[in-house]
């Protein structure tokens, strides 16, 4: 099964199903749990953790979500770049007092 994902380098987030915030840095789409390459954030534990995880729901809900899938961690979640309506998600747009309306080339 790992091999069939690994083939597909960019798909919109299994089909068209939502996903949605974990925390600052995961997001649940379906049964798929996916670690976004270049965020760091505090974990719901943290004082600023739920904070971080409603940045990153905001930022997604903003458009079109493409996952470009680029593998697996130890824990067997999947790694990888996000897309929002073309443009990748990056630290920069879900750290506190981000720009609105930002626009970043795809890398």
């Amino acid at each position: 099964m790992r091999w069939i994902l690994l083939l597909f380098v960019s798909t919109s987030a299994l089909g068209g199903e939502r996903c949605h915030a974990l925390d600052g840095q995961t997001l649940q789409c379906g049964r798929e749990k996916v670690l976004v390459e270049g965020l760091r954030a505090p974990s719901l534990k943290h004082p600023q953790g739920e904070a971080a995880r409603q940045r990153l729901q905001k930022r997604i809900s903003a458009g079109e979500l493409v996952v470009e899938r680029r593998g697996f961690d130890q824990w067997g979640r999947t790694l990888g770049r996000i897309y929002v309506g073309g443009d990748r998600v990056s630290q920069m747009d879900v750290s506190p007092g981000a720009p609105k309306n930002t626009r970043h080339t795809r890398k």
